[in-house]
C-alpha cells in the first residue's frame, strides 16, 4: 500500500509471483506457456479495486497492455471467480502464484509460469503506533507471521 499513512507500523510477510492456469484438457496448454501462445490466448483479466492492492493494480496495467482487448475474454474482480471461469473455459487467468498452486489441483487445472515479466507482490501487515504495544495486538502480529510469514 505506497498510500498507507506514514504513522503506520509494517512487517513484511511474504513476496510472491504470478502464475496462469488454464482447464485440464486445454487444447492449446503447451502453446499457452510460451509467450506467443500466451498472448494469442482468452484472457480472463482480474480488476484491481480502489482500496485493493498497489501490485495488483501494477499487474493489471501490465496485462492489459499486453494483451490485445479482442483476446480479453472477462474481468472479473476477484481473484477466485477468474480460476473457476477460466476452469469452465478455454480461458486464462493469471494469479498470485501461492495461489494458483492452490486451486489448481481442486478446480481441475495446469499451473504455469506465466510467460510475461510482472512485477512481484509484496505481503505485509500494516497497524497503527497506538496498538504497537499492546499484548493481543502483538500476539495477533506475531501469530499472523508465524502462518504467513517466509519459511526460510
Amino acid at each position: 500500500f505506497p498510500k498507507a499513512a506514514g504513522h503506520l507500523r509494517v512487517q513484511r510477510l511474504f513476496s510472491d509471483g504470478h502464475a496462469s492456469v488454464v482447464r485440464r484438457g486445454h487444447p492449446r496448454a503447451a502453446e499457452a506457456r510460451l509467450r506467443k501462445g500466451f498472448l494469442g490466448e482468452r484472457h480472463i483479466l482480474i480488476t484491481a479495486s480502489e482500496t485493493g492492492h498497489a501490485a495488483h493494480l501494477e499487474t493489471q496495467r501490465v496485462l492489459t497492455r499486453t494483451i490485445a482487448p479482442s483476446n480479453i475474454l472477462l474481468q472479473v474482480p476477484s481473484f477466485i471467480a477468474a480460476a473457476v471461469v477460466a476452469a469452465q473455459t478455454d480461458g486464462v487467468a493469471t494469479l498470485p502464484a501461492n495461489l494458483a498452486e492452490i486451486v489448481a489441483a481442486p478446480l481441475g487445472m495446469n499451473v504455469f509460469k506465466t510467460p510475461v515479466a510482472l512485477p512481484r507482490v509484496e505481503i505485509a501487515q500494516y497497524w497503527h503506533e497506538r496498538y504497537h504495544r499492546d499484548p493481543a495486538h502483538r500476539w495477533l502480529r506475531s501469530v499472523t507471521l508465524a502462518l504467513f510469514g517466509d519459511r526460510g
